[in-house]
C-alpha cells in the first residue's frame, strides 16, 4: 500500500485504486497524486458510523440520516447538515478522517488484490479530501510496521542490503496495473491463510 500511494503521488496520477480483501472492497480516488475520496462496504466505516463513535452525533440523528438517505438517494454528509446535526466544517473534517481511516486500514492488508484505472472524469461530483499522501504512508507504516525491525530493513552500508530482514516476506509489484497487495511481515508472526 504505501508503494502504491507513493507511485501515485510521484507520477502525479488522477485515477481509481480498488482494493479488494475477500468481501471487503474499497474504491480510492486520487486526483493528481493526492487521495480525495474513498469508499468502503465495510458498515463501520461509514460516515455515520465514525461520527457516532466519536460522539459527535447521536444514534437517533444517524437513523433519522439513514432513512432519509434511503428515501432521497441523498448522501449521509449532507443529510446531517440538514439535519442540523453537524456543521458544513464538521463534515469536511469527519470526511477527510474517513478518508484517512479508510486508507490506513489497507496498509494492515496481505493478501489482497488492486486495480487502477484511469477516469477522467475521476474528480467530478466529489467532495474532495485533500489529504497529504506523504503524511499518510509515514503514519500508515509507522502504525503498521513494526518498529524494531525498521532498521534492520532498510540500513544500507557494509554486510546489510535493502531487502526485508530474513524471515520477512513481501510480494508487492510497484508499477503493475493489477497485482497483489501484501506488507513484509514475519513469519513467525504471519496469520494463518
Amino acid at each position: 500500500m504505501p508503494e502504491l500511494l507513493y507511485n501515485c503521488f510521484r507520477d502525479l496520477h488522477s485515477r481509481l485504486v480498488v482494493l479488494t480483501r475477500g468481501e471487503v472492497v474499497k474504491t480510492l480516488r486520487v486526483v493528481n497524486g493526492r487521495p480525495v475520496q474513498a469508499e468502503s462496504n465495510v458498515r463501520s466505516e461509514t460516515l455515520g458510523a465514525l461520527l457516532l463513535a466519536s460522539g459527535r452525533v447521536s444514534e437517533d440523528q444517524v437513523r433519522r440520516s439513514v432513512a432519509l438517505v434511503k428515501r432521497g438517494r441523498l448522501r449521509q454528509g449532507g443529510t446531517l447538515v440538514r439535519l442540523g446535526a453537524i456543521s458544513p466544517e464538521e463534515l469536511r473534517d469527519a470526511l477527510r478522517e474517513q478518508v484517512r481511516t479508510r486508507i490506513l486500514d489497507a496498509f494492515a492488508w496481505t493478501g489482497a488484490s488492486y486495480g487502477l484505472s484511469y477516469d477522467p472524469e475521476v474528480a467530478v461530483g466529489i467532495e474532495a479530501a485533500e489529504i497529504n499522501p506523504l503524511r499518510l504512508i509515514f503514519e500508515g507504516v509507522r502504525s503498521t510496521f513494526p518498529v524494531d525491525r525498521w532498521s534492520s530493513a532498510t540500513t544500507s552500508g557494509p554486510g546489510s542490503s535493502s531487502r526485508p530482514p530474513r524471515g520477512w516476506a513481501t510480494t508487492a509489484p510497484c508499477c503493475a496495473t493489477t497485482g497483489r497487495v501484501s506488507r513484509w511481515r514475519s513469519s513467525a508472526t504471519a496469520p494463518a491463510s
